[in-house]
């Protein structure tokens, strides 16, 4: 049966449509070097709870590039990143350098609702972090498709299954559904969204570890100096133990069956407050 990319035919187009001198480029890097008397170089020290700056024991590179291509009132575009990373401990190291992003993202396609995106491809899917701590408590980030940004009333509804891992047994998929804008009181919005861990299994193979639901819920508080967070989640399964451990939750589910009929939960605050036109001060308090 041939097989058709709907991807690389808008990959294609897009590529084709402009020149190269047009698309945008972002990148981001960190690098640094580190002494100690005891014969350690660069160390990272319980960078999640006490942050990041200056906390890095490796060297980090990504760079993207993106184009769009406006047709009518459709716009698509294509979205890449890649990125790489080592110790740093000498000057030529090799390293595998990884596809993070490649995607296309088309925004226009309703008509009754023109901010609604259609992706598919390889993404950063709508990734929840704590930035001082590098700390990622929602990331369900991978290969798949979906639709981000429709209309319900007030709210915005995104829905997305992406692909979580393969082995000899089966296929693992995440069905990631999100509602945001849901206003609350003066400068204050809710975000919900579940997460649903779920496997294929091949024939004749079974897989022990049971499905799992990651629930989150995000208060946003805004201020007129920055802004606030409390998050709470709950997990079940794979997802319980990621919890319960404050693990980042959505980059890894065991389906080995050792978490099954495990729970857990965690509250998570969070926010940066504007000091001065150059300070700023973020605090994180999770239990």
């Amino acid at each position: 049966m041939k097989k058709v990319s709907i991807i690389a035919a808008a990959v294609a187009a897009t590529l084709g449509a402009g020149s190269v001198f047009a698309v945008d480029f972002n990148g981001y890097m960190r690098a640094g070097t580190g002494i100690s008397g005891n014969g350690e170089g660069d160390l990272s020290f319980n960078k999640r709870g006490i942050g990041r700056l200056g906390n890095e024991n490796d060297n980090y590179y990504e760079f993207g590039l993106a184009e769009d291509l406006a047709t009518g009132e459709q716009t698509w575009r294509i979205e890449s990143m890649i990125a790489q990373g080592n110790d740093g401990s000498v000057g030529w190291e090799d390293g595998d350098f990884n596809v993070a992003q490649f995607a296309v993202k088309a925004k226009g396609l309703i008509a009754s609702d023109p901010d609604a995106v259609l992706w598919a491809g390889k993404t950063y899917y709508q990734r929840k972090d704590i930035h001082i701590t590098d700390f990622y408590y929602l990331n369900t980030s991978g290969t798949g498709g979906g639709i981000e940004n429709l209309s319900i009333g007030a709210q915005k509804l995104s829905l997305a299954i992406i692909q979580d891992g393969e082995d000899d047994n089966g296929s693992g998929y995440i069905f990631d559904a999100r509602l945001a804008n849901i206003g609350l009181w003066q400068d204050a919005s809710l975000e919900l969204a579940a997460a649903y861990n779920f496997s294929t299994e091949k024939d004749e193979k079974t897989i022990e570890g049971d499905d799992g639901l990651l629930a989150t819920a995000i208060v946003h508080q805004g201020m007129s100096n920055g802004f606030n967070q409390t998050i709470f989640q709950f997990g079940t399964n794979g997802y319980g133990v990621q919890a319960a451990n404050l693990w980042g939750a959505g980059t890894y589910y065991d389906r080995s069956g050792d978490h099954n009929d495990a729970s857990g939960f965690r509250i998570i605050n969070w926010g940066v407050m504007n000091l001065g036109d150059n300070w700023e001060l973020g605090h994180q308090l999770a239990t």
